[in-house]
């Protein structure tokens, strides 16, 4: 399991897991290495049986209180 900065993203990785659906977590550190650059921020990488591999941003959902 990745170090993961939220529930949403613990949740996430828990649901691949127990699906037995294969997935890289990304390591969000690297992002430093291109600062100049704009890039979209992924959460996994997984990979589908039907040959689609899906790049996965996990968006948490704030409720008013």
């Amino acid at each position: 399991m990745g170090i993961r900065s939220n529930h949403y993203d613990l949740a996430f990785e828990e649901f691949l897991r127990g699906r037995q659906i294969p997935y890289i977590c990304v390591d969000e550190r690297r992002r430093a290495l291109l600062r100049n650059a704009s890039l979209k921020s992924m959460d996994f990488i997984f990979y589908s049986d039907c040959g689609r591999n899906l790049l996965v941003d996990v968006q948490g959902r704030g409720f008013p209180t």
